[in-house]
């Protein structure tokens, strides 16, 4: 299997939301999670060479289930709902943490979670809140770097240096120039290939 999976077939297949019950699929999942406004949306549209199979916005936590995308008859790419939204009411707070939860502790076909960085704020204490609960329950996560191209130079090489000591799997991209969506793609082929 090779990158080409990601410019064929993709459909929406399920969306989950609360403590409802997750799908029985049997397609390995690779699931995408990370603040409000981390650019989530169109890293997947980019990932899966699409405009709007996710959906983007100016205005954060738009994104309010998990929503389920079969990818060539044979990945489910999982668009979690962000974090970290001040402005959503607390009981929207409290339906989307039951929601990413859920997802993350009952799913049955998870393979990997790539957990999205924001290049211009790095690992916030929201963030690696969520990478401690993986690590406490042996989730499997990468991280991701988005909005590269927002840095300068000097700035993407400090904060390379400073992400790279403590995951040295990450990867760094930038929707916008295409940095890194090749890595990220045979990224999900290798962890397919390593089932």
């Amino acid at each position: 299997m090779n990158n080409k999976i990601f410019f064929k077939d993709i459909e929406f297949i399920y969306s989950l939301k609360g403590n409802n019950k997750l799908p029985q699929f049997q397609y390995p999942e690779f699931a995408f999670l990370g603040r409000s406004n981390v650019g989530k949306s169109s890293l997947i549209n980019k990932l899966v060479n699409r405009k709007s199979i996710a959906r983007t916005s100016n205005t954060p936590g738009r994104t309010q289930q998990a929503n389920y995308f079969l990818l060539n008859k044979a990945i489910a790419l999982v668009d979690l709902p962000g974090y970290g939204y001040a402005k959503l009411s607390k009981k929207q707070n409290t339906e989307l943490d039951k929601t990413i939860s859920n997802y993350v502790y009952n799913s049955l076909n998870l393979n990997t979670i790539y957990l999205l960085i924001d290049a211009r704020r790095g690992i916030l204490d929201i963030d690696q809140h969520v990478i401690d609960i993986f690590n406490e329950c042996h989730i499997n996560f990468i991280i991701v770097i988005t909005k590269y191209d927002k840095l300068k130079k000097s700035e993407q090489n400090i904060l390379r240096d400073n992400i790279l000591e403590d995951y040295s799997n990450s990867i760094f991209t930038s929707s916008k120039d295409n940095w890194g969506i090749d890595d990220l793609r045979y990224n999900i082929l290798n962890k397919l290939g390593e089932q």
